[in-house]
């Protein structure tokens, strides 16, 4: 499942630290980081080969990152009417409302701009619910954020809050 650890900082001079994995479907064909969208000046990301979206995506001359998730939540429509998922950090970047979702599988959707973060959650259900978070550190998979009901946040939420941000990859390892 893929997850996202996130540390929002206490001070405005402070940046949003964030470590994103990506390991739900690894044989699903991926370009890394790069400005593949001509349209999209100023963007780079990891472009999905299939749907031509991004799981990840940042505008760093802005400092805007987002970055989608797979949560459940399913419309009741056939596979080839489905809206793909990876539009939506190429359009939160964009600031483009979150259309067509009634065709989308739920998603936890993260957006990083001016120092602070926000989650917009969809399960197939309206209303869509956006959290903004708080200072300190979070993590994000299929769930809710710091969901106890996700294994691996019970188990690493509190390790990677104690690490520092340089000690991350290695905890992540």
């Amino acid at each position: 499942m893929c997850t996202v650890i996130i540390r929002i900082p206490h001070g405005d001079d402070e940046p949003v630290q964030l470590l994103a994995v990506r390991d739900e479907d690894p044989g699903r064909a991926w370009d890394p980081l790069g400005a593949w969208w001509p349209d999209r000046p100023g963007v780079v990301g990891v472009r999905d080969r299939r749907s031509g979206g991004a799981w990840l995506a940042a505008e760093p001359a802005m400092g805007r990152l987002a970055v989608v998730l797979n949560r459940e939540g399913e419309p009741d429509l056939p596979d080839e009417r489905i809206r793909t998922r990876g539009a939506l950090p190429l359009d939160a970047l964009a600031h483009r409302p979150l259309d067509g979702l009634e065709r989308m599988r739920g998603f936890n959707l993260v957006t990083i701009a001016a120092g602070s973060a926000e989650v917009t959650s969809w399960t197939g259900s309206v209303p869509v619910e956006t959290t903004t978070l708080a200072p300190g550190t979070h993590m994000l998979a299929h769930d809710d954020v710091d969901d106890p009901r996700t294994a691996r946040i019970i188990a690493w939420r509190e390790e990677f809050a104690r690490a520092s941000f340089d000690e991350w990859p290695a905890l992540l390892a």
